[in-house]
Parts: structure tokens; sequence; C-alpha cells
């Protein structure tokens, strides 16, 4: 009954330890022979996926991220800010103008309001010299004009220049409104990259937790093999069916320890024995380590492999050279001789990559956790296209009340004009001889309602 590692086993551990050997990249062999090895020669990327980067790789992709989102963030604060500041200056450059309209509309009536007085006592004053008899005709005439002459019918320009400013204020306005319009148009495209860069750290630390959990789990691996003539002999198979040896994951034993090499049989005849036909008909291979540290993939019949009794197996949880541990050994039969130079170990990662990797197609391609790279690049953004988008309902409706303002203008001056016109056009009553003082009071209440 095998109950403990055998002294071969335990040599041959010790001698692989002595060597100390740290494997280089070289190209592997094929588990298929030297046409697939030609194709993993030629077949050498660096290209990696965040679903096979280690969890220190993800974690620089966070950091990454994260950096990139409080920066996204800043700039939407200032974005922000500019926009609340322009929105102020707007404010108050409109109140500023709809006061200057009113000012202007009020200080053209009153103008116009006291031209018109103007004017009437003008006339009222004249006439009442000349209805008293002070002066002639003629003479009122010539008072008249002169008089209205020196009364001015037209607007000043202190008044219509206002609107001039007014104009050039709303187009400032106009800008104003229009910068902001495109600055909310970059803070809603910060938005929604706060929002995306937000999805990728969440979708980054899920993919982390995965890849500490995917890590946890293969801290460890499992190979079956044996030791002859001073060689270590590890079972390993093609799980994907690519023609190579990827990584530690194809060691037999790795993923399901000692019941792998119980489903071979149930695979086969289920006799409870491992032939060398049913591992050859699953695909297992061996992977030989010389005395001197060379390895090469062969065949199982090429080592005189003939059956494995899966009775024999017996857990030993025996510690063996650089913290490894024996977890089982069985008894088989090689070139027609029992031999219980066997194992199955419990072996760490770093362990394998020591004494492994340069057979392990992964590394010599750069691929999952040999990945040169530090994941994918950062997806750069576009120039944003910002179209100068805004509402011009708020330009409009005082572009409308500068018109009105205008118009109020002009209808004040038309009012000036009318006023002067009957004005200059008055006629003196006819009063021939008046005999007492009322018919003159008469004609001259007539004159001014005809006014």
């Amino acid at each position: 009954m095998v109950n403990s590692v055998s002294a071969n086993v335990q040599n041959a551990w010790a001698a692989r330890e002595a060597r100390n050997e740290d494997q280089s990249v070289q190209t592997p062999d094929s588990l298929f022979g030297s046409e697939a090895t030609e194709e993993t020669t030629n077949s050498v990327t660096n290209s990696t996926t965040s679903s096979n980067l280690s969890s220190e790789q993800i974690q620089d992709q966070i950091e990454t991220a994260e950096k990139n989102l409080e920066n996204i963030k800043k700039e939407k604060e200032e974005t922000d800010e500019k926009i609340a500041q322009l929105q102020q200056q707007a404010t108050e450059l409109k109140e500023e103008i709809d006061n200057a309209i009113e000012e202007a509309i009020e200080s053209a009536n009153k103008y116009t309001e006291e031209q018109q007085e103007k004017i009437k006592n003008t006339v009222d004053s004249v006439m009442e010299e000349y209805l008293s008899g002070a002066i002639t005709k003629e003479e009122m005439k010539a008072k008249l004009g002169t008089l209205l002459g020196e009364i001015d019918p037209e607007l000043p320009a202190e008044i219509t220049s206002v609107l001039d400013s007014i104009d050039s204020k709303i187009n400032e306005l106009q800008n104003i409104t229009s910068t902001i319009a495109q600055l909310q148009t970059i803070s809603e495209c910060f938005g929604k990259q706060i929002e995306n860069a937000n999805q990728r750290l969440e979708n980054l630390c899920a993919q982390k937790e995965e890849a500490e959990k995917r890590e946890e789990e293969a801290k460890k691996c499992d190979p079956i093999g044996f030791v002859a003539d001073g060689k270590i002999c590890d079972f390993i198979i093609d799980r994907n069916g690519d023609g190579k040896f990827n990584n530690e994951t194809e060691f037999l034993g790795a993923e399901n320890n000692w019941n792998e090499m119980i489903n071979l049989d149930k695979l086969g005849n289920n006799d409870g024995v491992v032939s060398a036909e049913e591992m050859q008909n699953a695909g297992v291979k061996v992977l030989v380590t010389d005395v001197d540290g060379t390895q090469s993939i062969v065949d199982v019949a090429d080592l005189g492999v003939e059956e494995i009794d899966l009775s024999t197996y017996q857990s030993v949880n025996q510690q063996i050279g650089s913290g490894n541990e024996v977890l089982g050994v069985f008894g088989m039969t090689i070139n027609g001789k029992q031999t219980n130079d066997t194992y199955n170990t419990l072996d760490s990662i770093d362990w394998l990559d020591k004494h492994y990797s340069n057979m392990f197609t992964d590394k010599a391609e750069g691929k999952g956790r040999f990945a040169t790279e530090n994941g994918l690049a950062e997806k750069q953004p576009g120039k944003m296209n910002i179209a100068p988008i805004f509402d011009l309902s708020d330009i409009n409706a005082l572009r409308e009340r500068l018109q009105e303002a205008n118009n109020i203008f002009v209808q004040d001056a038309k009012i000036l004009d009318s006023s002067m016109e009957t004005a200059q056009e008055t006629e003196a009553p006819v009063v021939d001889n008046a005999e007492n003082e009322e018919e003159v009071e008469k004609e001259k209440e007539k004159e001014l309602q005809a006014k």
C-alpha cells in the first residue's frame, strides 16, 4: 500500500530546487508537433481584454478612470460656474435694457408734451397781444414766426441716441445668451461623460472583484505526475483543443484535482483503471522535465505508461520543497513495472511559473496574465461639435420693445411737426373797429377753439 511520498520524488524535487531555474520566455513546443510550433511563433500578440487582466492591472485602470472622472467633474464645475456668471450678467443687462427703454419712452413723451405746451403758450401770448391791439396783424405774424423759430420740434440727440445704445446692448445680450447656450451644451456633454465614466468605474470594480476571485482560486494548482529515472513527468491535457500548452490550467488535476484522473476512466470503460489508451483518447500528454532542466512534451506511450490503478490512491498531505504539498500518491504501471514514484501536488502559481513558464504559450504570446500591456487604452474623446443653438424669445421681445420705442419717437416727432405747422399757419381774426371788448373776447375764444 502506498502511504508516503517516495524518496525518488523528493530527490527529483530537491534537484530541481537546487537548479533554482527561472524560466525565460521561449517558443514552446506544441502538443501536436512542429507545425503547430511554427503557428505559435508567428501568432505572438499583445492584445488583451479586461476579462483576462490581473486585479493589479485592473486597479491601474480604476485609478486612471478615477482621475479621468475627477478631471471631467472639474471641467463641468468650471463650465457651470461660467454659465452661472453669464446668466447673472445677462439678467442684469436685460434689466438695464428694460429700464433704458422705459426711460427713453418717458423722456420722449415728456419732451413732446413740454414742446407742445411751449408752442401753445407762444401762440396764446402773441395772439393775446394782437387781440388786445398792442400789435398789428403783420407784427403778430412776424413775432409768431420769430418765437416759433426758437422752438426745436426735433427730439434731442441725447434721447434718440439712447435707441442706438440700447440696440448695441441687445446685441451684447444676444452674444452672452449664445455663449450660455454653447456652454450648456458642453456641460451636458460633460454630464454624459461623467455618466459613462461612472459606469466604466462600476464595470472595472466588478471586473477587479472577478479577477481577485479568479486569482484566489488560481493561487493553487494540482498537477498529477510521476518521476522516472530522475525525470519529472507531469500529465497535461489540451483543454481548449488549440494544440498548445497554454498555461498552468492545462495540467491534469488543475481544475478538479484527482477527480480528473477518475473522469478519464469514466470516459473509457469505467473499470477502475486508467489505461494509456484512455489517456490518449482524452488528449492527455506528458510534460517531461529532464535532470538538466530541459523540458519537452511527449506522448504517454513514449514513456511506457501502461495504466494507473485508481484504487491505490492515498492522501498523504506532505510538504515537499518550497512550500509545495503532495496531496496524494498512487500506484502505476510503466514499462511492465509497478512504481510508487508518483504524486498529486498542490503548487502555487508563482512556483509553476518559475519552473514551467517557458512551456506556456500564453507567456510567449503575451496573453492572459502574461499580457505586457496594462490593458486597453482609454478611448480618446473626439472633438465636440457645439452648435450655437439658443432661445431667442427674450432677445426678440427686447427688440420688439426697442421697435415700439422707436415708433413712439417717430410719432412724437410727427406730433411736434404737426403742432409747429398748425401754429405757423395761425391766421389773425378779423376785427374791424370792434365796438366793445366783448366782441374781441369772442373772436379770441373762436381762434383758440379753432386751434
